[in-house]
Parts: structure tokens; sequence; C-alpha cells
């Protein structure tokens, strides 16, 4: 059975070397979370300023993510991104929250819920997002970091301001894994709503 079980852990392990995801030893940590978080005003266009290295996204630029606020109160979300000397490319899910503890599903339906924490957040300017999810009993976590703006750059806040809040919430995140994607220039957006 150990044998087993140090089998799986080693492929497991390589599998996500190869993924390029952050991870970590042990569960995931409990982090202080905004202290609220109005969907209503979280609705709206966010534009990616920084990013852990999540596999999904490598090479993506011009990075968005368009929030829409439904009647149950939970929002619908359509992520774009583009890949240099490619189309567009996106994936749609849905967010529930509770405070700023959210539960995002993305499609297709194989996918699993993940979780999705707004540490900080000034609706008219930044989001700063963190996700975490432990496996086999908390023996490893895998963890992503976004900081999103309103706009193309940041207004009214540093990215500096921003990881010292990481720091302080999340303070064993590697801030060195976390790459600006490129914005404004040379980016064709997607309307909201295409």
């Amino acid at each position: 059975m150990q044998k087993v079980f140090t089998q799986l852990l080693i492929v497991t392990l390589a599998l996500l070397n190869v993924a390029n995801c952050f991870y970590g030893w042990g569960k995931c940590p409990d982090v202080e979370v905004a202290a609220s978080l109005d969907p209503a005003l979280y609705a709206g266009r966010w534009y990616e300023m920084y990013r852990g290295p999540l596999f999904q996204q490598d090479g993506q630029e011009c990075v968005t993510a368009d929030y829409t606020l439904q009647t149950d109160r939970s929002l619908r979300i359509r992520n774009y991104g583009t890949v240099p000397g490619e189309t567009n490319e996106g994936i749609r899910g849905r967010a529930t929250c509770q405070g700023a503890r959210c539960r995002v599903k993305f499609d297709p339906f194989y996918i699993p819920y993940g979780p999705y924490l707004v540490l900080s957040v000034d609706y008219s300017s930044y989001a700063l997002v963190y996700t975490c999810t432990h496996y086999l009993f908390g023996l490893f976590r895998l963890e992503n970091v976004w900081i999103l703006s309103r706009g193309t750059t940041l207004t009214g806040i540093t990215s500096n301001d921003i990881l010292t809040i990481l720091n302080t919430k999340v303070p064993n995140y590697p801030t060195s894994e976390l790459t600006a994607t490129t914005q404004g220039g040379s980016c064709t957006y997607i309307t909201p709503g295409q």
C-alpha cells in the first residue's frame, strides 16, 4: 500500500511540475478575505494585471474577466485572453459568493468548483484574488493569485501596495512567481456579451 501511495504521489507531483502551477506542502492556509463583497459593485469588466503561474493561461495576453450580476445574486463570468498569433480564447463560468468567499464553476461540466477568495477590493480600481485547493488529505496544495484592475493600468494604488496586502494575508505565497499581463496598446478586446 505504501508503495502505491508513493508512486501516486510521484506521478501527481510530476504532473504538477509539467502543468507549471505553484504548489506547496500542506493544507491551504486560512486567509483573511475582504470584509464584504457586493456582487452588484463587483460586476463589470476587470483587466488582469498580474497572475500566478496557472498553466491554463500560459502565454496569454490581454486577459479580461467580465462579471454579470444574475437575479439570484450570483455572477456570470466570461474570461478572455489572447495567445500571440492566435485568436481570442475564452471560458465561461459562474460564481456564487458568501461575503468575499466565492465558489467558481467553469464550463465544461467536468471542471470542479474552485475557491475564489477576494482578499481586497476597491470596486472602482482593483481586486486581489486568491485561490487554493489542497489534495491527498492536505499533503500538498495548489495556489494562485490574480491582481485585477478596472482599467488597462492600475490607478489609485500601486502594485507594490497590493503585494503588501498579499504578503500580509498570505505570507508564504511566493510573489516572485507573479507575472505581469500585457494590456492596452496592441490588445484587441472582446466586447462584453459577445
